[in-house]
């Protein structure tokens, strides 16, 4: 701070004097030649201090750098390591829901060939008992059948025998025909 003396002759500061009451002014300014400093020497001072600032600044920045940058890897080393296991989880449901789909296509296959061939030898069955029930019933109706062509071809030959004997009407055979197939003769 800057001395002054007092009116009183002591030296004082300026705010001891501003204390007492008196005026403040401005202190004259010293001589140059009273100023003790090297203005070369400070100002490569001034440099060198601003060149070290400027060195741990960057160092400070690099250091942060740095730093930011194993804090900012950590996460995503983290996110690769669960994207890894992430992707391993998937391959394996897509491989056990393959096994799993070609399981059940089998199992179905198979059950559908047992069904299919249990069905198959259902009909089997069916179709050999209603032939065995079927094929007497068939028999005896071809039997019949066979009986009364047989029947039909002596009644033929009779009447054709019968015609060469005497002589009738043929409408009077046709009628004897036709009462004779009414009659199952």
């Amino acid at each position: 701070m800057w001395k002054r003396r007092s009116n009183r002759g002591e030296c004082v500061s300026l705010i001891n004097s501003l204390s007492f009451g008196e005026k403040a002014r401005r202190p004259p300014t010293p001589p140059r030649a009273a100023v003790a400093l090297d203005c070369a020497a400070e100002r490569a001072a001034l440099v060198a201090a601003a060149r070290r600032i400027d060195a741990a600044g960057r160092l400070a920045v690099v250091r942060r750098a740095r730093e930011l940058g194993a804090r900012s890897r950590a996460p995503r080393e983290h996110l690769d390591r669960h994207r890894l296991v992430l992707h391993q989880t998937a391959r394996e449901l897509r491989a056990a829901s393959a096994r799993g789909l070609a399981e059940r296509i089998q199992r179905q296959q198979r059950i559908g060939g047992v069904v299919l061939e249990r069905k198959l030898d259902a009909a089997r069955g069916q179709a050999e008992r209603e032939f065995a029930v079927a094929l007497p019933r068939r028999a005896a109706t071809l039997e019949r059948a066979a009986r009364a062509l047989a029947e039909r071809q002596a009644r033929v030959l009779r009447a054709h025998e019968d015609r060469a004997e005497w002589p009738r009407p043929a409408a009077h055979a046709r009628a004897r025909l036709r009462a004779g197939d009414r009659l199952g003769r």
